[in-house]
């Protein structure tokens, strides 16, 4: 059986003219060729008056491509930045943005030295104070020169350095003047206005792509340092609502960049690759996963690696920059960083959008927590329930929704949601409802849509629940008195998770890094645990694995096969009993339409649910049992079940979860029906373990070993080793094969980080092998009875 096979989990998928591997592909030729670039000086050649802003830039792009500190091209760039003397403000902040990639604390120095300069360089006086113009000095201030000394301010103040409140005052004013708005707010037309010029608004000049995005970007940094939010403290506790807000400059400067963004051009403007590097940056800011209907990495990648020589690695606009050194390292920069895996997205479920704009750095700030604890980048982004497919919410593993007003979703929309979540996705819903908001009917709408498309409500979840422990223990009495978490289970795991009560708030008010906000006790511990419980939520939900962001999204699409004739047409029905038989409902037809595909012509994906005593059952030569409880049959059950087995019927199955109670109830019930069978460990030379029946060659998988004790982080031990199955044999003659670890949650959606089990492919393959093996069986005992 071809590998093909396994691509038939995403049937409808459209096909994608970029992958993961063709960008690291990409990657590594790009880095070579400014491997080969370096002068024996460590530098590269620049712009003359900038004597080392090119080695900067460069540097800085084989950092953020997985390059250390020590890589020997890596050392000798940094070593020669070290040495020289900034006096130009470009210099200055490329070195303090390598510095701070490379390491904020061995530089902290030339880091603090560079700060210093950016912070006497900014414009004093003049009708563009707070900006800097390339030089320091009266200059008149740019957009350009102003974004790179933003940038690495941020970066600095991040990196623990002090940075003066008034220097980040008066840039954010800066940017806030220079932004081209109309006299009046009700003439504001985001196809013309809204966004920014070089080198500046006041001589007419025309509003550019990489401008705006320039300005956005500084917008949210400079309200980023000076840790601005709607957010209040009063008298001690925490206001999460207040008065409506405007637009910011940022949101303005967005709503002109989705009317007017390009992949392939920088609107009304030239210098492509610097573009890409700033729409980068915005929308990794921002969470922004489409501009203008663009999906900007993807395409934004498909146009840069279109722009590579294949020959040499290097890219090259054939305009515009005119610097083959440059446009590499800004297209690395573009696509080394727009790579990173999303955590989550916030998306909304209906047009009231009033709560989401009082938590807008929420997320933002809760990546980062993330991030400190994975130890590894991360993103998030946001979408719009209305305009989006299964495929786009699947790229990310945790939708988070908030609001405060009642809601009502279009069928369609519901039907989004609920195959969102059956493929293996995970809600985390907010009430905005306290200190100070009033969320109360979203509360009812989110539990009503749960129980509707569900037919089970919301539950308390115990304190047993890995939620409260995932990465570490919640210490619930530094909530508020009335918070609980709420959660509902699908596909062998809990996929919704309900706060009563806004923790995007409080995410909102605890910076991940910098310089820590200045807090109320009792409030800087709620807002401790409350991003705690966020971080558990991710945590539990993507056990820390996440797909690579250009990867196709696997999608099962249940479709029931028919036949004109249905003679001979091998159905799987599964097996009934009081255990949990139907808590995997998909996880059959999912295999078998593997099989479908496969052996089209007399497989069928329709799965019964039989008891042992149905006279349907000795139809079918081959059943499938599995749950994740205890159970028993009864005397009926168990005389029919023997009979099926005298008959030549097997049975195949798996616990669900890797469930104990369950294994063990399996090997008790049909040992009582054939006692004189025998139970075997299916061997890694096993023929069922090989591709001999046109399977797989799963002698050697991966197996998930979650741990199992209450309390403690949630830790995924991962090892090679053979599947972990058991026969049991009847007069020589195999009547049950049976997996003691989970395939069927893998088979259902996607494996749960509580399962003892196989990841998603090697469950398939592990299943199709065992269906083979068992259909194959009875074509044997077919033909010896002949």
């Amino acid at each position: 059986m071809s590998l093909a096979i396994l691509a038939a989990w995403n049937a409808n998928l459209s096909a994608q003219n970029v992958t993961p591997e063709m960008v690291d592909r990409s990657i590594k030729a790009a880095v070579n060729f400014l491997r080969r670039e370096q002068n024996e000086n460590g530098s590269w050649t620049g712009y003359p008056r900038y004597v080392s802003a090119q080695t900067s830039l460069c540097v800085l792009s084989l950092l953020n491509c997985g390059l250390t500190p020590q890589d020997p091209t890596v050392d000798r760039g940094l070593r020669f930045i070290s040495g020289i003397t900034t006096d130009s403000t470009y210099e200055a902040s490329l070195q303090i943005m390598a510095f701070c990639a490379a390491n904020p604390v061995r530089y902290a120095a030339l880091i603090r030295r560079n700060v210093e300069w950016l912070e006497a360089a900014q414009v004093k006086s003049g009708e563009t104070t707070g900006g800097w113009s390339y030089d320091k000095g009266p200059g008149r201030s740019d957009t350009s020169n102003a974004q790179f000394a933003v940038l690495a301010l941020w970066e600095a103040q991040r990196a623990m350095q002090p940075i003066p409140l008034a220097t980040m005052i008066a840039a954010r004013k800066y940017w806030a003047s220079n932004q081209a708005l109309p006299a009046r707010k009700k003439d504001l037309n985001f196809q013309s206005m809204g966004g920014w010029s070089y080198p500046g608004v006041g001589n007419g000049e025309t509003i550019t792509g990489s401008m705006t995005c320039a300005g956005i970007a500084s917008m949210v940094m400079t309200e980023d340092a000076l840790d601005s939010s709607d957010v209040r403290i009063i008298d001690g506790k925490i206001q999460c609502c207040g008065e409506e807000v405007d637009l910011t400059p940022a949101e303005i400067g967005l709503r002109w960049l989705d009317a007017n963004a390009s992949i392939t051009n920088n609107p009304n403007g030239g210098y492509l690759f610097y573009y890409l590097y700033a729409l980068e940056r915005v929308g990794r800011l921002t969470g922004q996963r489409f501009f203008n209907n663009h999906d900007w990495y993807r395409e934004g990648c498909e146009v840069i690696l279109q722009r590579q020589v294949p020959a040499n690695g290097y890219f090259s606009n054939g305009g515009g920059e005119n610097d083959r050194t440059t446009d590499t390292a800004l297209a690395l920069l573009f696509l080394s960083k727009g790579k990173r895996q999303i955590v989550l997205s916030r998306v909304e479920l209906s047009g009231d959008a009033k709560n989401d704009s009082f938590h807008r750095r929420s997320l933002q700030h809760l990546t980062g927590h993330i991030e400190q604890a994975w130890k590894r980048d991360l993103a998030w982004q946001s979408l719009t329930l209305g305009n989006t497919t299964v495929e786009q919410l699947l790229d990310s593993p945790i939708l988070f929704m908030s609001g405060s007003s009642a809601f009502q979703l279009p069928d369609k929309q519901k039907k989004l949601l609920k195959d969102y979540i059956e493929q293996g996705g995970f809600v985390f819903a907010e009430a905005s409802n306290g200190n100070g908001c009033d969320g109360k009917e979203f509360e009812r709408s989110f539990r009503e849509l749960i129980e509707e498309l569900f037919q089970r409500p919301l539950v308390k979840l115990p304190v047993s629940h890995p939620i409260w422990f995932a990465e570490a223990s919640v210490d619930i009495d530094k909530m508020p008195s009335d918070f609980w978490l709420y959660g509902m289970e699908a596909c062998c795991r809990t996929s919704v998770v309900f706060s009563p009560i806004s923790l995007s708030c409080r995410w909102e008010l605890l910076r991940p890094y910098g310089f820590p906000s200045r807090l109320p006790e009792n409030v800087l511990g709620e807002c401790q645990q409350s991003t705690l419980i966020g971080v558990n939520v991710a945590t539990y939900a993507t056990g820390r694995e996440l797909k690579q962001k250009l990867d196709a999204v696997d999608i099962i699409k249940e479709t029931a096969t028919t036949f004109e004739n249905p003679r001979g047409v091998t159905q799987v029905p599964r097996l009934a009993h009081n255990g949990g038989a139907e808590d995997t409902p998909r996880a059959v037809p999912h295999l078998m339409d593997l099989l479908v595909r496969e052996l089209p012509s007399r497989v069928s994906n329709v799965s019964p649910l039989l008891l042992p005593s149905s006279q349907e059952l000795s139809q079918h030569s081959v059943a499938y049992l599995s749950g994740r409880r205890s159970f028993q049959w009864n005397d009926a059950e168990r005389v029919a079940m023997r009979e099926y087995f005298k008959n030549g019927g097997m049975v195949i199955g798996d616990a669900v979860c890797g469930n104990a109670d369950f294994t063990k109830s399996v090997r008790e019930e049909i040992s009582a029906i054939v006692p004189e069978a025998t139970w075997r460990t299916v061997e890694a030379n096993h023929p069922m373990m090989t591709d001999e029946y046109q399977g797989f060659d799963v002698r050697r998988v991966t197996i998930n070993r979650p741990t199992a004790e209450a309390g403690q982080a949630i830790q995924i031990q991962k090892y090679e080793g053979t599947p972990a199955i058991e026969m049991l044999v009847w007069e020589g003659h195999p009547i049950v094969v049976f997996s003691p670890y989970d395939l069927s949650c893998a088979l259902e959606s996607r494996q749960s980080s509580q399962c003892l089990g196989y990841p998603r492919d090697d469950a398939a393959k592990i299943a199709i092998n065992m269906v083979l093996y068992a259909l194959m069986h009875d074509r044997e005992a077919t033909s010896e009875t002949k």
